[in-house]
């Protein structure tokens, strides 16, 4: 049965990536990342791939806007996550620029040593970048996720990410 449902969440993973990318061309942004995990209380870090899509802001005061984004991770380990959720960007003429964004979802660790506690989890991410021209940019983040003490076992994970960004 758990075979089952880790073989289904997988499924869910590609499932969403495969629905995004015909909208890719409609997108404001898709951020593809790769890094590391970093778990607490005994889980087992390794690798980890994510893509975040990001709509049009539907809020925009100077330098701050606010939209609405998705994320599928999958980490070496089996170890999924699906989300959606705000987020919001801080971005300066010079290029920089700073993300931030919470993103609740759906969690299925690949491996009993990276139970979160939880299938319902909160990602939260935090990333500086550089935009190149007015398509391309580049940002590292930390992310955090956990379950909010939803349940009694809490022991969240890291993970440190390079991202590639693009506009369309």
């Amino acid at each position: 049965t758990m075979y089952l449902y880790l073989f289904n969440l997988r499924v869910l993973v590609l499932f969403v990536l495969v629905a995004l990318l015909p909208r890719i061309s409609d997108a404001q942004e898709v951020a593809f990342g790769l890094g590391q995990t970093e778990f607490g209380a005994g889980g087992r870090d390794g690798a980890v791939v994510d893509v975040e899509y990001r709509h049009t802001p539907f809020l925009t005061r100077g330098k701050f806007s606010l939209a609405l984004g998705a994320v599928a991770s999958l980490s070496e380990h089996g170890d999924a996550f699906v989300g959606g959720g705000l987020w919001s960007r801080l971005s300066w003429p010079s290029g920089w620029f700073a993300d931030l964004s919470l993103m609740p979802g759906l969690y299925q660790n690949g491996i009993s040593d990276n139970d979160l506690g939880s299938v319902v989890e909160f990602r939260s991410l935090l990333a500086v970048g550089y935009a190149f021209d007015s398509t391309r940019s580049v940002s590292v983040g930390i992310s955090h996720m956990s379950n909010a003490d939803l349940a009694s076992d809490n022991p969240g994970v890291d993970a440190y990410i390079l991202r590639y960004h693009v506009k369309f």
